[in-house]
């Protein structure tokens, strides 16, 4: 991968994390400002959508893996922070409870201990299920991405034919209909992956392309309503608006691919070093923030006071940090536990 694209591709991620995290502060701070917020939150997720696609066939093919080597890689990334996400939402429901039970009971919706496995097992948000883990609504997509993965692994390791026509058809049975209405968004991030060589334009032409395909992307996440339905509405709950979400999907994935034809010059060193240690952050601070945020409302004396507001979610940003030193940043030991326990299952059906 170009290191220009690289860097974009990072700069996306967390341009689209820091979206969600001011989003999910702004619900506590102003509903009117809110309103105009939630629907950018939601398009920022498409935007992920996109990137892992694209990331993860640039990962899968660019990089050779085989079945072993994908499995252990996508464990080891997700698992690393959404193991430690759970076990922190779960410390902290029971504290931040004992301080406003009333504020704890309207943000945990129902149930916890099954939402918390269904979580473990991405299970949350199959069929139409709505069940995020108490005090994280933002599990509700790694539900979706974990099956995209699964897709996309048996689609390209799964041999016999037969076989991976079944498990491709037993998966989707699992995920109609709400994870698969989503599932478009991703597959343009492979798509562009996949055929980015063909595009037939000049590097002048790919620039002008680039801010065009800016430019609309910017348009249809600040003015296209969200169509069919607005976010949230059953049965579909998050996959509501995903027409709306299609033609977002596509205009970013116009803007990866134009800005890689482009072949612009690589970044400044320091200027990607910095990006790429934002990005390597995006992922906690999407998982671990609303826990915090929802303890740091029910504890702290914010009130209305903008300058508490912005001194708490200061503090909820740098805690997110610290934990992602001991947590994402250490996937290496993540990956190794899962490359241990991946060789230990193959040892043993080998002797069944």
């Amino acid at each position: 991968m170009r290191p220009a694209t690289s860097s974009f591709l990072d700069l996306l991620r967390i341009v689209a994390a820091l979206l969600v995290f001011t989003n999910h502060n702004v619900q506590f701070w102003n509903l009117q400002i809110c309103s105009v917020t939630n629907p950018l939150s939601h398009s920022a997720v498409v935007i992920f959508f996109v990137l892992s696609g694209y990331v993860i066939a640039y990962s899968t093919f660019a990089r050779n893996q085989d079945a072993r080597k994908f499995v252990i890689a996508r464990l080891s990334r997700l698992y690393s922070v959404i193991l430690p996400a759970l076990l922190l939402t779960a410390l902290l429901n029971p504290i931040g409870r004992s301080f406003d039970p009333a504020f704890y009971d309207y943000h945990s919706r129902g149930s916890e201990l099954p939402r918390y496995v269904l979580a473990i097992f991405f299970l949350q948000n199959v069929g139409t299920l709505s069940a995020s883990p108490p005090t994280n609504l933002p599990f509700w997509s790694l539900s979706y991405e974990f099956w995209y993965y699964a897709l996309f692994g048996v689609a390209v390791f799964v041999r016999p034919r037969l076989w991976r026509w079944l498990a491709m058809f037993a998966i989707v049975l699992l995920i109609t209909p709400n994870i698969l209405l989503l599932l478009p968004c991703w597959l343009i991030g492979v798509a562009i992956y996949v055929y980015r060589e063909r595009l037939a334009l000049s590097p002048t032409q790919a620039r002008w392309g680039f801010a065009l395909s800016g430019a609309a992307t910017l348009a249809i996440i600040a003015f296209l309503h969200q169509l069919p339905f607005p976010l949230g509405e059953q049965p579909l709950w998050f996959s509501a608006p995903f027409l709306s979400d299609w033609i977002t999907a596509v205009a970013v994935g116009a803007m990866i691919l134009t800005f890689d034809a482009a072949k612009f010059g690589a970044p400044p060193t320091r200027g990607a070093a910095a990006v790429r240690f934002g990005a390597d952050h995006t992922f906690s601070l999407y998982l671990y923030h609303y826990p915090l945020l929802i303890f740091a409302n029910a504890v702290l004396p914010l009130g209305k006071d903008p300058l508490r507001q912005l001194l708490a979610s200061g503090g909820i940003f740098a805690v997110v940090l610290l934990l992602s030193t001991f947590t994402e940043a250490r996937r290496d030991a993540w990956r190794k536990f899962f490359t241990w326990g991946f060789d230990l299952v193959a040892r043993r059906f080998a002797r069944a």
